[in-house]
């Protein structure tokens, strides 16, 4: 019977209309149950079991701290005597004894008690819970252990605060003399330790930083720039390039404190000795030598495919150039194909210009960031603007 429908249908999407059609008849023929509205398939229940009945032994409790009220003060009603009866069945308790008012109180005092205690334990269930699923997030997807911990910016509608007042106020707080009064303890502690041999001094190679970068996982928690460590391996070429170069002209108190995940590019040296361009040369002739891979044999659609490819990377870095850090789109990931490798390997030699340019650490970072996006439109990916 679904002949005719199917053979008259002019694209896909009517065509699993017709099959849902088709499948609902069935169920109706058959006298399946079908709900009234919303999905086939109902969602479960977030709330655990053990939480759903520690929540209905409080519930009960409250509603019988509330009948034995009602009985304190005089309701005599068949249901709240029925209730009550319950209440003190199994002991020697009557309800028409002396003393009834002070055992009401006492059993409304334990009532309460445990309904206290039962919160306490759904409270150190619950973070119990949910520490234990974040370690476990954080064993297996980083990225959405925190993405999850991250909260939305609560921003005022009114005018913001005055410069002044805020630049006095902490200059208040940090830069008025104090004097402390520091105890006999110190100067003993600070005799003990004028023995102590200082540490050696840690020597960071670039082997050390090669392994480092190597061995990190490709799509794991990006940095504040929000780059992955893939892109970063795939440019590795070029800011490697510009290490030694911007060492040497870097000052001694040059601010990194927003790239911390890029000072071992930069601190290349032993201690405080700047390293030599000649000691990088040798990677870098190396790494310049990659090969670019196109899918094509004419030397004109190579040409004209770079040039593409060119300018791509002019407009992004030019777009990308004034957005603050905050503004950064999250990148997805992509596959790891041959073609994907080679859009990388093509825009490496094409960074050379701008990273040559580039007078500080932000600008290069702004630079990759740039190549970064340029590649993701070069292969087709999904950017979340």
């Amino acid at each position: 019977m679904l002949v005719t429908y199917l053979e008259a249908s002019r694209e896909l999407c009517e065509t699993d209309s017709i099959l849902f059609g088709a499948a609902l008849a069935v169920c109706r023929i058959i006298g399946a149950k079908l709900p009234v509205a919303g999905r086939a398939t109902q969602k479960s229940s977030a709330i655990p079991a053990w939480r759903k009945r520690i929540e209905d032994r409080i519930a009960k409790a409250r509603a019988l701290i509330g009948r034995l009220t009602s009985f304190r003060l005089g309701n005599n009603r068949p249901r709240i005597m029925r209730t009550v009866r319950m209440a003190f069945a199994g002991t020697t308790i009557s309800l028409f004894q002396p003393d009834i008012t002070q055992k009401l109180t006492e059993l409304i005092d334990d009532l309460k008690q445990k309904i206290a205690a039962w919160g306490k334990r759904i409270r150190r269930f619950s973070e119990r819970s949910r520490r234990f699923n974040q370690n476990r997030l954080f064993q297996s997807d980083q990225k959405r252990l925190y993405k999850s911990l991250e909260r939305p910016e609560v921003c005022g509608a009114g005018p913001g605060p005055d410069q002044a007042d805020t630049v006095a106020f902490w200059r208040g707080l940090w830069s008025e003399p104090v004097n402390h009064s520091e105890g006999p303890w110190m100067e003993v502690v600070a005799s003990q330790s004028a023995s102590v041999t200082p540490m050696d001094p840690v020597t960071i190679t670039p082997e050390n930083v090669a392994e480092a970068v190597r061995r990190a996982p490709n799509w794991k928690s990006p940095g504040v720039d929000g780059l992955h460590h893939y892109w970063l391996k795939g440019f590795v070429t070029e800011f490697g390039t510009l290490c030694a170069r911007k060492y040497l002209m870097m000052p001694n108190d040059y601010d990194v404190r927003p790239f911390p995940h890029r000072m071992n590019w930069l601190r290349l040296g032993t201690g405080d000795a700047a390293p030599q361009a000649t000691d990088q040369l040798p990677c870098i002739e190396a790494a310049m030598d990659l090969p670019v891979v196109v899918d094509s044999d004419d030397d004109e659609m190579v040409s004209h495919e770079l040039e593409q490819m060119r300018c791509i990377l002019e407009e992004t870095i030019l777009e990308t150039r004034s957005m603050p850090l905050e503004n950064r789109p999250r990148l997805s990931r992509i596959p790891l194909s041959e073609r994907n490798r080679a859009v990388v390997r093509a825009l490496n030699p094409m960074l050379v210009t701008y990273l040559e340019a580039s007078r500080d650490l932000c600008e290069t970072d702004l630079v990759l960031f740039g190549a970064t996006v340029a590649a993701c439109r070069i292969i087709g990916a999904k950017l979340p603007y």
